[in-house]
C-alpha cells in the first residue's frame, strides 16, 4: 500500500481530523489511504455514529468495521427512511457492548426493543447524555407488530438510570415524572422536557444544583384556557419553580400559560441572572400594548436586547420563536417590541406563494423551503427570493408540474421535491406534455403526496415517466393510494432507491391480507431489482382495506442482468 500526505502527522492529528466527521463518513473517505491511516482507523476509540436517514450500505458498513468499545456517541432511528433499523442493529450488538458510551439518541417508541436497551443502560458507567426523540410513529404504536402493550409510556422512567445522566431530552411527561427527574437526577446540567399536563404542586420539588439550560414545554390539548394559578407557566408558581434551579442561565418556555405571567417587570428580577431567556406563551391578551410596556424597559431593550411581540394569540420572543414559515402576502405583527422589522424576515426559511402578486418591499435570502401553488416563471419571483439557496421544492397542482424544467436553470441546489395534488386531479396528460424534458438529476428525494381515498398517478406509464425525469431519487415517498401491483415498478424505475414508503390498498381478499402484514415482504415480490437483493419492509395496519409501508433498501441487482 503506498504512502500518503498524511503519514507524516502523528496519529493525534489524524485522530483530531477524525472527530470532525460521522462514523460513517470516516469510513468512506479515510480507507486504504496506507497502512498508517488504516491502522489509526482501528484505533480510534472516539466514533460518533449518527443512524438517522442513513443508508442501509452506510449501515452495514459501520456495523461491520467498528467495534462497540470505539463509540462514544450513538443516534439510532426507526422511522420512514430506516424502518427495523434497530432490530438489525440488536441482531448484531447488545447496547452493553457499547462501554465507552457517552451519548444515547432513541426514537420514542414503545417497544420491546426499547424496554431492552433502556434497562440495561445502568450497565453503560459513561453514560451522560440521553434523548428520548418523539416519532410518527409514537402516535401509532397499537398498529406496530413490535408494540409492547404492557410498557406504558411512565415505565422509562424507571429504567433510566438518572443519577449518571447530566443531558437529558424527554418527551410525554407528567408533573410526577418532572419530580422524579429532579430527585434522582441531582448531576443533571440540561433538560429539554415536554410536559402532558402542567397543573400540581412543585413545592415537594428538591433543587437541581447542576442545571444551567431548561427547555420546558407544555403540550395540554385539553387546555385552551389556562385559569389556575397552579400552573407551571404561571407566575407565582414558575417563581417557586426557578427556586430550585440556582445556576439557570438558559430558558426557554413554550406553551399555554396563565395571564399572570407576561408580567416584564417582575421577569426583570427572575431573569436577572440569565444570559439567553426565549419563551412562547399561547394566551389571549387585552390591553396588549399596555404589557408590552412593561417589556420596552431598559433591563429588555439595552441590557438584554431581549425582543417581544404578540401576534395570533401568542406572546414570542423575537427573534427565536418568529414564524419560520410564512405564506405571502404576509402581515408583520402589529404590536412588538423589535427594533427593525428585518429581525421577522431574516429567519424565514419556509416559504409559501399562492398568487403572482410580488411583494418587492423585503428580499428572503435564507429560504429553503418553497412552496408554489401556482405556475409562473421561476425567473420573475428571483428579485424577491434567493433561489439559489432553497433546498426543496413544494408544488401544488397539475399546473405546477409546468415549472419542473425550470429547476435546473435557478435552483441548483434543490435536491427534494414534492408534489401535492387534490382529489381530482389525474397527472397522466400533465405527464406526457413534458416527455420531451430532460432528466433532472439532481433531485434526491421525491414524495407525491395526494389523497388516501384515490390515486393520482394511476398507471405504469406515469410511474415510469416520473422515472425518466427524476432519474437519481434516492427516497421515494408515495402518500398516495397506491395499489401493491405497482410497488415494483416504482422500485424498478429507480435505480439509486434507496428507501421507499407507500400508502397501500389492500385487496378484498382478507387472507392475501393477513399474509402481507406477516411477511411484509411479499410487497415487493413483483420488483426484479430486489429478487436478489438486500432490503427490510415493515408495514403498519391503518384499517381494514389500507396500510403503511416502509422499505430501506441496501443492494439492488442491476436489471441489466434480466
Amino acid at each position: 500500500m503506498s504512502r500518503c500526505f498524511l503519514d507524516a502527522f502523528p496519529v493525534e492529528i489524524l485522530y483530531t481530523i477524525f472527530s470532525y466527521f460521522l462514523a460513517h463518513e470516516i469510513l468512506l473517505s479515510f480507507p486504504s489511504l496506507s497502512s498508517f491511516v488504516d491502522a489509526a482507523l482501528v484505533t480510534y476509540s472516539d466514533y460518533r455514529v449518527d443512524f438517522k436517514s442513513i443508508l442501509r450500505c452506510h449501515f452495514d458498513l459501520v456495523c461491520r468495521k467498528i467495534r462497540p468499545d470505539q463509540v462514544v456517541s450513538l443516534k439510532l432511528s426507526d422511522d420512514d427512511d430506516t424502518p427495523c433499523q434497530i432490530k438489525l442493529f440488536l441482531s448484531q450488538f447488545q447496547i452493553e457492548q457499547f462501554t465507552r458510551l457517552r451519548s444515547l439518541t432513541l426514537p420514542d417508541v414503545q417497544t420491546s426493543w426499547l424496554q431492552h436497551i433502556l434497562s440495561n443502560l445502568n450497565k453503560l458507567e459513561r453514560l451522560n447524555s440521553l434523548k428520548l426523540v418523539t416519532t410518527p410513529f409514537s402516535g401509532r404504536i397499537y398498529e406496530r407488530s413490535d408494540c409492547l402493550i404492557n410498557y406504558t409510556v411512565e415505565n422509562r422512567l424507571k429504567f433510566i438510570p438518572l443519577s449518571h445522566l447530566q443531558h437529558l431530552e424527554i418527551s410525554n411527561c407528567s408533573v410526577d415524572d418532572l419530580e422524579n427527574i429532579f430527585t434522582r437526577a441531582p448531576q443533571l446540567k440540561s433538560l429539554n422536557i415536554q410536559l402532558k399536563n402542567a397543573n400540581g404542586n412543585f413545592e415537594s420539588f428538591p433543587v437541581l444544583p447542576q442545571l444551567t439550560s431548561l427547555v420546558l414545554k407544555i403540550d395540554d390539548e385539553n387546555n385552551s384556557f389556562v385559569s389556575t394559578d397552579n400552573w407551571i407557566l404561571s407566575m407565582n408558581t414558575f417563581e417557586f419553580f426557578l427556586s430550585k434551579l440556582p445556576r439557570l442561565r438558559h430558558l426557554v418556555l413554550n406553551g399555554q400559560a396563565h395571564v399572570s405571567i407576561i408580567d416584564g417587570r417582575r421577569w426583570e428580577i427572575l431573569a436577572i441572572d440569565l444570559v439567553t431567556f426565549n419563551f412562547n406563551f399561547k394566551l389571549e391578551i387585552n390591553q396588549i400594548e399596555q404589557i408590552l410596556e412593561t417589556f420596552r424597559t431598559p433591563f429588555w431593550i439595552e441590557r438584554k436586547r431581549w425582543f417581544v411581540a404578540y401576534m395570533h394569540g401568542r406572546l414570542f420572543s423575537v427573534p427565536h420563536f418568529v414564524d419560520r414559515c410564512i405564506t405571502l402576502p404576509f402581515h408583520l405583527p402589529v404590536h412588538s417590541t423589535a427594533p427593525n422589522d428585518g429581525l421577522f424576515y431574516e429567519h424565514v426559511d419556509n416559504l409559501a406563494l399562492r398568487n403572482a402578486e410580488i411583494d418587492g418591499i423585503h428580499r428572503f435570502t435564507h429560504v429553503t423551503t418553497l412552496q408554489l401553488e401556482l405556475a409562473i416563471q421561476l425567473t420573475t419571483i428571483q428579485t424577491m427570493i434567493d433561489l439559489s439557496r432553497v433546498r426543496e421544492l413544494i408544488l401544488y397542482g397539475r399546473e405546477s408540474l409546468s415549472i419542473i424544467w425550470q429547476i435546473p436553470i435557478v435552483m441548483p441546489r434543490v435536491d427534494k421535491i414534492s408534489l401535492y395534488f387534490v382529489m381530482s386531479e389525474n397527472i397522466s396528460n400533465d405527464l406526457r406534455r413534458i416527455r420531451d424534458m430532460q432528466p433532472i438529476k439532481q433531485v434526491r428525494t421525491l414524495q407525491i403526496i395526494g389523497s388516501e381515498y384515490m390515486s393520482h398517478v394511476r398507471n405504469m406509464s406515469s410511474i415510469k415517466e416520473l422515472c425518466r425525469i427524476f432519474t437519481h431519487v434516492k427516497k421515494l415517498h408515495v402518500f398516495d393510494q397506491t395499489s401493491i401491483r405497482h410497488i415494483g415498478c416504482w422500485i424498478d424505475g429507480f435505480k439509486y432507491l434507496s428507501n421507499a414508503s407507500f400508502y397501500l390498498s389492500f385487496s378484498m381478499n382478507e387472507t392475501i391480507n393477513h399474509q402481507l402484514m406477516r411477511k411484509p415482504n411479499m410487497l415487493v415480490n413483483s420488483s426484479y431489482s430486489l429478487a436478489n437483493g438486500t432490503f427490510v419492509c415493515r408495514i403498519i395496519g391503518l384499517s381494514e382495506r389500507k396500510a403503511y409501508c416502509s422499505i430501506w433498501i441496501g443492494d439492488q441487482v442491476s436489471l441489466s442482468q434480466y
